[in-house]
């Protein structure tokens, strides 16, 4: 454990000092009784896999700081600044969606690359997630982690002659079947919106898609023009 996030935490965040650096590793050599349990543990494990009991325990709870003392004292003593989260140098440490106050009760997972057609999400919660996102400390690392239209990226060589370029940070995903753009725009006023278009469809057309998104994206940056409370105009200006 490297412990940055005790120095960072300007509050000690309710932990307690451990030791700077782990110990030297010392070689594990089992014996063939060791072994012999090991695999017979692993086997038990393998068949509690489909049952209540298997993942009551296996169920992972909530990653705090290394150090972290019992959780109402470190709830009472965290000032929710971010700073661990910036120090960390394996990105371990992140806020959670019911700890931000998000609720997505159709969200679904099944691995973290994205290219999987089991998961979903509504786009009006990934709308919420982008605006929560914005707010964060963490929120200059995010936006340059996306691409910029016209610029770089999976984005680089859409809307090249438009105004919009240089002025959207976007994140594209496209499978057979599915096209999705999701991100911020800055509009020709100043003001920062959220922009989401989830598209799937067994006809779906890639490059019908992207021209809709495009055309998505001009729209925004031209200040939405037509635009009611109620169709996403309320949501997006929340991040200016």
């Amino acid at each position: 454990m490297c412990l940055d996030c005790l120095v960072a935490c300007p509050r000690d965040g309710g932990m307690t000092l451990g030791p700077a650096r782990p110990g030297p590793w010392a070689q594990y050599d089992p014996g063939r009784r060791e072994a012999v349990l090991a695999v017979g543990a692993g086997l038990g494990a393998a068949l509690l896999l489909g049952t209540g009991v298997a993942r009551a325990v296996t169920r992972p709870g909530l990653i705090r700081p290394p150090g972290a003392q019992d959780e109402a004292r470190f709830l009472s003593r965290c000032l929710r600044c971010g700073a661990c989260m910036k120090v960390c140098p394996t990105s371990g440490l992140q806020p959670t969606l019911a700890e931000a106050g998000l609720d997505f009760p159709e969200l679904a997972l099944d691995n973290g690359s994205g290219l999987s057609r089991d998961a979903a999400i509504s786009a009006q919660s990934l709308g919420r997630l982008l605006a929560y996102m914005y707010h964060r400390p963490t929120m200059p690392e995010y936006l340059a982690s996306l691409s910029v239209v016209g610029v770089d990226g999976t984005m680089r060589k859409r809307l090249r002659g438009s105004p919009v370029k240089g002025h959207a940070h976007i994140k594209t995903g496209t499978v057979r079947g599915a096209s999705g753009i999701a991100g911020y725009v800055l509009d020709r006023q100043g003001d920062r919106w959220v922009v989401v278009a989830l598209m799937d469809g067994k006809t779906l057309n890639t490059w019908s898609a992207h021209a809709v998104q495009d055309a998505l994206l001009t729209w925004v940056y031209r200040g939405a023009e037509g635009a009611v409370p109620g169709d996403g105009a309320d949501l997006a200006r929340h991040v200016r």
